[in-house]
């Protein structure tokens, strides 16, 4: 089991900050965030295939930052350690790492469409 898997989904606190920061606003970044993380996971995963480290890495580094922002911990937490692993390799842990992004991003975004 990896630290993610231990974290909240989503950070209420910072949601609720970001809601009332962005005001109008949120519910546009949040439907992009719905649309845009899955490709930014597929192309991490293309990527990632070529063998295009420092490419996966920047896009694991943009999905780290909007998730956290939003306060979408575990999938911020997942796209850090891919964001490690593309600077640090270590060819064990990639495969594992992607999918438990994938599946943080899953239940995130079923879960973003209950908020």
């Amino acid at each position: 089991m990896h630290v993610a898997d231990t974290l909240p989904l989503i950070d209420l606190d910072v949601f609720a900050d970001a809601r009332a920061l962005l005001e109008d606003a949120f519910a546009e970044m949040v439907a992009y965030y719905r649309d845009d993380s899955p490709r930014l996971l597929g192309q991490m995963r293309q990527l990632h295939a070529a063998g295009e480290r420092a490419e996966w890495g920047r896009l694991a580094h943009t999905l780290k930052s909007s998730s956290r922002q939003l306060g979408l911990r575990r999938v911020g937490e997942c796209a850090a350690r891919l964001e490690q692993l593309a600077a640090e390799p270590a060819l064990e842990e990639e495969e594992q790492a992607f999918a438990a992004l994938a599946e943080a991003l899953s239940l995130t975004l079923a879960q973003l469409s209950n908020a």
